[in-house]
């Protein structure tokens, strides 16, 4: 089955642009499957937007990145 018709089957708003499902404010969550390389990026940005944020492994790449999500989680509104 395709991830459209999954989506529709489970009632899910199906968005590929990470940008604009992070700032829809009709959303409470993410999931985050792109590169790993942007991970830590859209799960730092789903943060700060308010968002619960799933994401694939890897979380982030480097101790920096881990460092940085640690201080957005804690700033944050919402339950990783």
């Amino acid at each position: 089955m395709l991830r459209a018709q999954w989506c529709r089957l489970l009632g899910i708003d199906l968005e590929v642009r990470a940008r604009v499902a992070i700032s829809d404010p009709t959303g409470n969550s993410v999931v985050i499957t792109t590169r790993h390389n942007s991970h830590a990026r859209y799960v730092m940005a789903a943060l700060d937007a308010g968002k619960r944020a799933f994401v694939e492994k890897p979380l982030c790449l480097t101790r920096e990145e881990l460092a940085e999500i640690d201080e957005a989680l804690t700033a944050a509104a919402a339950p990783f």
